[in-house]
Formats: C-alpha cells, structure tokens, sequence
C-alpha cells in the first residue's frame, strides 16, 4: 500500500502543478476558455489523487493523518482544492479566479512534493479523543476557507484597480464581475468563520475533558494568543459586512491586510518556534 501511497501523493502534486502552469497560461491576452476547463480538470485530479493519499495513509496506518508537516499542508492543499472544484462546478462564471488560486496552490503542491516524500513513510501521531480529531480537522477546513477568502480579496482589489483606471481588456475580462467577487468574498467568510468559532469551541471542550495534557499556564501560549486574533478580527469582517457597513472594496481591503498580517505574524512565531501550547512549562 505504501507504493500507491507515494503514487498518489506525486500524481496529485503534479497535477497541482500543471493546473497552476494552464492557468497561467490562460492569463495571456490571448489565452481561451478551454485552457480555464484544463486548469479546472486538472484541479479535480489532484483533489481526487491527494484525497485518496490521505485515506490509504489513514488505512495503512490506521490513525488519522493529520499530524506530520507533509499530512497538514496535503490536506490543506486537499481541502482548498475542493472548495473550489464545488465552486466553480456550481457556478462556471466563477471560473476566472482559477487563476489568482491555482498558481499559489501549484507553489505549496511544488514545495511539498520536493520536500514531503520522505515523511511519507513515518506513522502520524495518535490524537488522544474525537474531540481533538474534530478540532484540528476543522481547523484545517477553517485555514482553507479563510485563506481562499484572502486570495478573492486581492482579485476583487485587483479588478477594481483595473476598473479605476478603466483598463477592461486582459485580466479584467477573465475575472468575474465585481459583484460577484464580493458576494464569493463574503460566502467564504460566512462559512469560514462559523466554522472557526465551532472549532476553537471543539477546542475548548477537549482542553475542559483533558486539560491534563497541556501547560498550567496553557492559556498564554501565542498559539491562543492568535486564535484568539483571528476570532476577532473575521468576527468584525463578518458582522461589519453582514450589517452593510463593510462591503465592497472597504471589505476586500481589510481582509487582504488583515489575512496577511495573520499569516506573516504566525510565520514570525513559527520561525521563532514559540507556538506551542507547553511553551511556558511542561504539561502536568
């Protein structure tokens, strides 16, 4: 089984690789609409090819693999992929952002192939309950969700950039309308953050059954501290623009801001390897 493991975890890399080259490709002036169908295909073989990785490793090991650095972003990469293969199955017209999406998913699938293979062979660890299975499972649907919102961010400021400056040829006729990034922006917030919240609430209840496991002090780990960050800040972009008062391209801004600055600050923790929630002693 481990030889169609590793099959399946280079089949759908690659395949995220090629999706992200014909979606830049499609971004040529000349570029025509069967090369966004190719990007599209392409997108749903690596989500089926990467998806079945993750469960023949789940069988073979018998343990939910969620918990090496090759497991994590394969199932980020599984879960974003899927996201946009239902959405843009649902709605064709949405096809354009294939190429704001693809092109970032082909890095990630590009660096986890060069670097992933060899931890394909290693057991993922145990995770103790259903609960904590739940709780970082939907973290990952969450990370997904809330980082696709971010890259619609930057297509909306994009195209209206292009609009401002009454550019409509290129980019701006393969993107969708304005509108209709803003209404895509907001569905992924409205389902992302939701499923946040649900997820630190997952959280809450294993540390409640078996807080044993971790720090004393666990509370303090930056790790809370950015959870914590980032329930306020798409707290604030859901209600603001669920009320009308932050819509459009005051919406798009703060989430393009507001996601990067998330992302570079867990990447300035994470390089300073402080998130973890026994940082501040052992667990008891």
């Amino acid at each position: 089984m481990s030889s169609v493991v590793y099959i399946c975890f280079t089949i759908g890399n690659l395949l995220a690789l090629g999706s992200a080259g014909v979606a830049l490709v499609y971004l040529r002036e000349n570029a025509n609409q069967r090369l966004l169908t190719a990007a599209y295909w392409l997108a749903c073989g690596a989500f089926v090819s990467l998806a079945l990785m993750l469960a023949l490793r789940s069988v073979q090991w018998g343990l939910v693999p969620l918990t090496t650095a090759t497991d994590s972003i394969s199932l980020m990469t599984v879960l974003a992929l899927g996201i946009l293969v239902i959405q843009m199955g649902v709605d064709p017209m949405q096809r354009g952002l294939l190429c704001f999406h693809l092109p970032l998913l082909g890095v990630i699938s590009g660096l986890n192939l060069a670097t992933g293979l060899p931890a394909l062979g290693e057991a993922p660890r145990p995770l103790s309950s259903m609960l904590l299975i739940v709780h970082v499972g939907l973290v990952f649907l969450a990370y997904a969700l809330l980082a696709l919102a971010g890259v619609n961010s930057v297509a909306y400021a994009r195209q209206a950039q292009l609009l401002k400056h009454r550019k409509t040829t290129g980019l701006f006729q393969k993107l969708p309308s304005l509108e209709l990034l803003d209404k895509n922006l907001f569905q992924l917030i409205r389902i992302g953050y939701p499923t946040y919240v649900f997820t630190l609430i997952a959280g809450g209840f294993w540390v409640w059954y078996e807080g044993d496991t971790l720090s004393p002090t666990w509370w303090f780990s930056p790790k809370v501290g950015m959870a914590l960050a980032m329930l306020l800040f798409y707290a604030f972009a859901y209600h603001a623009r669920s009320a009308g008062r932050l819509r459009g391209p005051k919406l798009a801004h703060i989430v393009c801001y507001g996601t990067a600055t998330l992302i570079a600050l867990y990447l300035v923790l994470a390089l300073a390897g402080v998130l973890n929630y026994n940082f501040y002693g052992a667990a008891g």
